[in-house]
Protein backbone atom coordinates (compact mmCIF):
# COMPACT_ATOMS: atom_id res chain seq x y z
CA UNK A 1 0.00 0.00 0.00
CA UNK A 2 2.88 2.35 0.74
CA UNK A 3 4.45 1.67 -2.64
CA UNK A 4 1.04 2.38 -4.24
CA UNK A 5 0.76 5.68 -2.35
CA UNK A 6 4.22 6.66 -3.53
CA UNK A 7 3.31 5.88 -7.13
CA UNK A 8 5.74 2.98 -7.46
CA UNK A 9 3.50 0.58 -9.40
CA UNK A 10 6.29 -1.88 -10.11
CA UNK A 11 7.23 -2.31 -6.46
CA UNK A 12 3.58 -2.34 -5.39
CA UNK A 13 2.57 -5.11 -7.75
CA UNK A 14 5.64 -7.14 -6.82
CA UNK A 15 4.79 -6.83 -3.13
CA UNK A 16 1.11 -7.59 -3.74
CA UNK A 17 2.06 -10.71 -5.69
CA UNK A 18 4.19 -11.86 -2.74
CA UNK A 19 1.38 -11.15 -0.29
CA UNK A 20 -1.14 -13.04 -2.40
CA UNK A 21 1.22 -16.01 -2.63
CA UNK A 22 0.65 -16.47 1.10
CA UNK A 23 -3.08 -15.92 0.87
CA UNK A 24 -3.80 -19.65 0.83
CA UNK A 25 -2.35 -19.85 4.36
CA UNK A 26 -5.39 -19.94 6.72
CA UNK A 27 -3.71 -17.53 9.12
CA UNK A 28 -3.32 -14.93 6.37
CA UNK A 29 -6.79 -15.58 5.00
CA UNK A 30 -8.47 -15.38 8.41
CA UNK A 31 -6.62 -12.17 9.30
CA UNK A 32 -7.25 -10.20 6.10
CA UNK A 33 -9.72 -12.05 3.88
CA UNK A 34 -10.33 -9.01 1.64
CA UNK A 35 -6.59 -8.53 0.92
CA UNK A 36 -6.87 -9.56 -2.75
CA UNK A 37 -9.30 -6.71 -3.38
CA UNK A 38 -6.65 -4.17 -2.42
CA UNK A 39 -4.20 -5.97 -4.66
CA UNK A 40 -6.71 -5.88 -7.52
CA UNK A 41 -6.91 -2.11 -7.63
CA UNK A 42 -3.12 -1.91 -7.57
CA UNK A 43 -2.77 -4.40 -10.40
CA UNK A 44 -5.34 -2.50 -12.45
CA UNK A 45 -3.50 0.81 -11.95
CA UNK A 46 -0.31 -0.91 -13.08
CA UNK A 47 -1.93 -2.06 -16.34
CA UNK A 48 -2.29 -5.68 -15.30
CA UNK A 49 -6.04 -6.30 -15.73
CA UNK A 50 -5.77 -10.10 -15.79
CA UNK A 51 -4.02 -10.02 -12.41
CA UNK A 52 -6.68 -7.63 -11.11
CA UNK A 53 -9.45 -9.99 -12.21
CA UNK A 54 -7.63 -12.96 -10.69
CA UNK A 55 -7.21 -11.12 -7.38
CA UNK A 56 -10.91 -10.23 -7.24
CA UNK A 57 -11.82 -13.83 -8.02
CA UNK A 58 -9.63 -15.01 -5.12
CA UNK A 59 -12.17 -13.83 -2.54
CA UNK A 60 -14.77 -16.14 -4.04
CA UNK A 61 -18.23 -15.79 -2.54
CA UNK A 62 -17.07 -13.59 0.32
CA UNK A 63 -18.68 -10.18 0.32
CA UNK A 64 -16.74 -7.07 1.33
CA UNK A 65 -17.62 -3.45 0.65
CA UNK A 66 -14.07 -2.68 -0.45
CA UNK A 67 -14.15 -5.53 -2.97
CA UNK A 68 -17.35 -4.21 -4.52
CA UNK A 69 -16.18 -0.60 -4.65
CA UNK A 70 -12.75 -1.51 -6.04
CA UNK A 71 -14.44 -3.70 -8.64
CA UNK A 72 -16.61 -0.71 -9.51
CA UNK A 73 -13.55 1.51 -9.85
CA UNK A 74 -11.94 -1.08 -12.11
CA UNK A 75 -15.05 -1.41 -14.28
CA UNK A 76 -15.27 2.38 -14.55
CA UNK A 77 -11.63 2.56 -15.60
CA UNK A 78 -12.32 -0.02 -18.28
CA UNK A 79 -15.20 2.04 -19.66
CA UNK A 80 -18.05 0.00 -18.18
CA UNK A 81 -19.85 2.83 -16.38
CA UNK A 82 -23.13 0.92 -16.20
CA UNK A 83 -21.43 -2.08 -14.59
CA UNK A 84 -19.49 0.22 -12.28
CA UNK A 85 -22.65 1.94 -11.07
CA UNK A 86 -24.22 -1.45 -10.35
CA UNK A 87 -21.13 -2.49 -8.37
CA UNK A 88 -21.23 0.78 -6.38
CA UNK A 89 -24.93 0.18 -5.68
CA UNK A 90 -24.14 -3.39 -4.60
CA UNK A 91 -21.48 -2.06 -2.21
CA UNK A 92 -23.94 0.40 -0.68
CA UNK A 93 -26.62 -2.29 -0.39
CA UNK A 94 -24.17 -4.69 1.23
CA UNK A 95 -23.35 -2.28 4.06
CA UNK A 96 -25.46 0.87 3.90
CA UNK A 97 -24.08 2.21 7.18
CA UNK A 98 -20.45 2.24 6.01
CA UNK A 99 -19.15 5.38 4.26
CA UNK A 100 -16.59 3.88 1.86
CA UNK A 101 -18.95 2.87 -0.95
CA UNK A 102 -20.72 6.23 -0.94
CA UNK A 103 -17.33 7.96 -1.07
CA UNK A 104 -16.04 5.93 -4.02
CA UNK A 105 -19.32 6.36 -5.88
CA UNK A 106 -19.26 10.10 -5.26
CA UNK A 107 -15.71 10.44 -6.59
CA UNK A 108 -16.69 8.44 -9.69
CA UNK A 109 -19.77 10.58 -10.28
CA UNK A 110 -17.59 13.69 -10.10
CA UNK A 111 -15.23 12.20 -12.70
CA UNK A 112 -18.25 11.66 -14.93
CA UNK A 113 -19.44 15.24 -14.52
CA UNK A 114 -22.47 14.49 -12.34
CA UNK A 115 -21.50 17.04 -9.71
CA UNK A 116 -24.86 17.14 -7.93
CA UNK A 117 -24.93 13.34 -7.76
CA UNK A 118 -21.34 13.39 -6.47
CA UNK A 119 -22.25 15.85 -3.72
CA UNK A 120 -25.18 13.68 -2.66
CA UNK A 121 -22.98 10.58 -2.33
CA UNK A 122 -20.15 12.49 -0.62
CA UNK A 123 -22.62 14.04 1.82
CA UNK A 124 -23.91 10.55 2.61
CA UNK A 125 -20.34 9.31 3.10
CA UNK A 126 -19.72 12.22 5.46
CA UNK A 127 -22.94 11.44 7.32
CA UNK A 128 -21.91 7.78 7.74
CA UNK A 129 -18.29 8.62 8.65
CA UNK A 130 -18.31 12.15 10.07
CA UNK A 131 -14.66 12.06 11.17
CA UNK A 132 -13.30 10.83 7.84
CA UNK A 133 -11.55 13.61 5.93
CA UNK A 134 -11.61 12.04 2.46
CA UNK A 135 -15.30 12.67 1.66
CA UNK A 136 -15.01 16.23 2.92
CA UNK A 137 -11.98 16.93 0.74
CA UNK A 138 -13.66 15.37 -2.30
CA UNK A 139 -16.80 17.39 -1.56
CA UNK A 140 -14.66 20.53 -1.47
CA UNK A 141 -13.10 19.56 -4.80
CA UNK A 142 -16.56 19.22 -6.37
CA UNK A 143 -17.60 22.58 -4.97
CA UNK A 144 -14.47 24.09 -6.52
CA UNK A 145 -15.48 22.66 -9.90
CA UNK A 146 -18.81 24.40 -9.42
CA UNK A 147 -17.09 27.69 -8.60
CA UNK A 148 -18.43 27.66 -5.04
CA UNK A 149 -15.17 28.67 -3.40
CA UNK A 150 -16.56 29.78 -0.03
CA UNK A 151 -18.36 26.47 0.43
CA UNK A 152 -15.29 24.56 -0.77
CA UNK A 153 -13.11 26.35 1.78
CA UNK A 154 -15.56 25.36 4.51
CA UNK A 155 -15.37 21.67 3.49
CA UNK A 156 -11.57 21.80 3.36
CA UNK A 157 -11.53 23.41 6.81
CA UNK A 158 -13.80 20.66 8.13
CA UNK A 159 -11.55 18.00 6.61
CA UNK A 160 -8.43 19.55 8.11
CA UNK A 161 -9.84 18.91 11.59
CA UNK A 162 -9.46 15.18 10.93
CA UNK A 163 -6.39 15.15 8.68
CA UNK A 164 -4.25 18.19 9.55
CA UNK A 165 -1.12 16.76 7.93
CA UNK A 166 -2.65 15.80 4.57
CA UNK A 167 -0.54 17.75 2.08
CA UNK A 168 -2.98 17.68 -0.85
CA UNK A 169 -5.75 18.88 1.43
CA UNK A 170 -3.63 21.69 2.84
CA UNK A 171 -2.62 22.67 -0.72
CA UNK A 172 -6.26 22.72 -1.87
CA UNK A 173 -7.20 24.83 1.18
CA UNK A 174 -4.40 27.28 0.39
CA UNK A 175 -5.52 27.68 -3.23
CA UNK A 176 -9.14 28.32 -2.28
CA UNK A 177 -8.15 30.73 0.47
CA UNK A 178 -6.22 32.81 -2.08
CA UNK A 179 -9.25 32.81 -4.38
CA UNK A 180 -11.49 33.93 -1.55
CA UNK A 181 -9.06 36.70 -0.60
Amino acid sequence: MIADERGNASQATQEWAQALAGYSNPLMFDTVPQLPCYAAISFERAGRPADADHALAAVGNLKFVDCYRFRADILDGRGDWEGAQQAYADAVNLAPDLPAAYYSWGVALARHGDLEGAIAKLAEANHRGPHWADPLKAWGDVLMKQGKTQEAQSKYDDALKYAPNWKQLRDAREVVAKLNG
